[in-house]
């Protein structure tokens, strides 16, 4: 199964290979009382990997791609035929 995103900012399709998380967090001595007191920094943050036509890996925010098309067809089409499917009379 194909998934192709488009970066948003560059308009590059790219093929994903699949998603990532990242998470830190650092420390280090407060101003007034050291290590009593120290300045703590963290943050999380979601990743995807993905391909370009030469094979070159990249990794983007996820909220800086979109989805194009899985298996050659559109997210609209994919979730309007389940729409559809979920609507009909079960028999």
């Amino acid at each position: 199964m194909a998934v192709i995103v488009r970066h948003r900012s560059s308009h590059a399709e790219l093929v994903l290979l699949g998603p990532g998380y990242g998470a830190y967090m650092a420390m280090r001595p407060g101003t007034f009382l050291g290590n009593s007191r120290p300045h703590e920094e963290s943050a999380e943050f979601f990743k995807i990997a993905a391909c370009d036509r030469s094979g070159n890996i990249h990794w983007f925010d996820a909220k800086d791609v979109e989805v194009v098309e899985v298996d050659g067809v559109t997210p609209s089409d994919i979730l309007e035929d389940h729409k559809q499917r979920a609507a009909a009379p079960q028999p």
